[in-house]
């Protein structure tokens, strides 16, 4: 039972080496005509590397950014007061109350916690 109107068109064998050379041709065109774009604006865009700053721009992003000191196991251990470590590094926070640190010596956040008068640490 073959349909008579669901012919299909015979294609001749030049049209189809045409369709197939068109058909990957024009993607590879359209490849090199992108990368001949994206090559033209970088040949435009040449960094400037005859000014100081540029050479100093250059030095900065390329200098390294740590120092490996190697110290002796053996040398004495310099031990710091709670003083110092707390000048050093919890006033930052705890002196003007930053993010809701407990001021250090406020009786309010003693009140809250109450074992912030026993020990110097308090959650809150």
């Amino acid at each position: 039972m073959a349909d008579s109107h669901a012919k299909m068109t015979q294609a001749t064998p030049l049209e189809v080496i045409i369709s197939i050379a068109t058909g990957l041709l024009a993607p590879l065109l359209a490849i090199f005509l992108v990368v001949q774009l994206v090559l033209s604006i970088q040949d435009n865009h040449k960094p400037d590397t005859s000014s100081e700053a540029a050479q100093q721009a250059t030095v900065d992003r390329i200098k390294p950014f740590a120092q490996l000191v190697a110290l002796d196991a053996n040398a004495p251990k310099v031990e710091k007061s709670g003083q110092e470590v707390y000048d050093a590094v919890c006033t930052s926070c705890h002196a003007a109350g930053a993010l809701g640190a407990p001021k250090f010596d406020n009786k309010e956040a003693s009140a809250r916690c109450p074992r912030a008068a026993a020990t110097a640490t308090c959650p809150m």
